[in-house]
């Protein structure tokens, strides 16, 4: 049994889906809204390893001037209040500069993986690294884990979720048209 489509908005004809496609895209659905815990996750993961610890500008100063065996006085705890409402927009900006290009690298490495010829579906372990998983898949899954990484901490902590934004933005592309309108 088939259930009708809607046409597409490029005027393209009705399509009919099967049970079984309704099935695998409802479960996906679900799979989307479910990325949201993926999301928490990975922001907790990534914090207990220590790569938010310069998130907060005021946090990431205190600790040179401990590092240097400075203890700031209430005079310089104000100075440095002072220093963080003019700076602390800007190194936002700075650390989510710094995930994004983090993000590239996984897809940079995926690249890599392709370039020297594994497959995209190919996963293997690291020859140097036991029990480190290797591949496109592996890489890809790195770019994700970063992407929600980069939501959770900086998207407000619980305020976003991507798994319920993925889903509304591909209710949206299935309404486009073919390829976007575009060749590829």
């Amino acid at each position: 049994m088939t259930q009708p489509i809607d046409a597409m908005d490029d005027g393209s004809d009705t399509f009919a889906e099967t049970d079984e496609e309704a099935r695998l895209r409802e479960e996906a659905r679900l799979n989307l809204r479910s990325f949201g815990e993926l999301q928490v996750d990975s922001f907790a993961v990534s914090e207990a390893h220590g790569f938010h610890d310069n998130d907060d500008f005021e946090r990431f100063a205190l600790r040179l001037l401990e590092g240097a065996g400075v203890r700031p006085s209430s005079t310089a705890r104000e100075a440095l209040q002072v220093l963080v409402s003019g700076v602390g927009p800007v190194w936002e900006e700075l650390q989510v500069t710094k995930r994004l290009l983090l993000i590239v690298s996984e897809i940079s490495e995926a690249f890599e993986e392709l370039r020297v010829g594994h497959k995209v579906s190919e996963e293997y372990e690291s020859e140097t690294k036991p029990g480190k998983p290797e591949g496109i898949p592996s890489e890809l899954a790195d770019a994700v884990i970063r992407i929600a990484d980069l939501v959770e901490a900086h998207g407000g902590r619980g305020a976003t979720n991507l798994g319920h934004t993925m889903a509304v933005k591909q209710r949206y592309n299935e309404s486009r048209a073919r390829m976007h309108g575009k060749r590829f």
